[in-house]
């Protein structure tokens, strides 16, 4: 429903090289029975959604996932009271 952050990690010593922050209109929230979607506050809209350290720690973990899976992956994460946790790893099907 939106365009997330898109964060840019070059792989040979996991440098973050490049941010793209999204204008994020609406955030999904956990709701009693599953989620809703809410406005975002203004101030709130083109704020960053990781910091470098969290972009990096995925890094770290797609690094992972891909020596253990033995191809590269697409991986979906979230962060939740600062532990990070991965939500979905697929193979990646097409690279640009």
């Amino acid at each position: 429903m939106v365009t997330p952050d898109r964060f840019t990690v070059r792989k040979s010593d996991l440098a973050v090289v490049q941010h793209v922050i999204a204008d994020k209109q609406f955030i999904t929230v956990s709701a009693p029975g599953g989620t809703c979607e809410m406005h975002v506050p203004r101030f709130l809209r083109n704020a960053t959604s990781l910091n470098d350290g969290q972009v990096i720690e995925m890094a770290k973990f797609a690094l992972t996932l891909e020596v253990t899976m033995e191809y590269p992956v697409d991986v979906e994460c979230a962060y939740a009271e600062g532990e990070l946790y991965l939500l979905q790893c697929r193979p990646i099907t097409t690279l640009h």
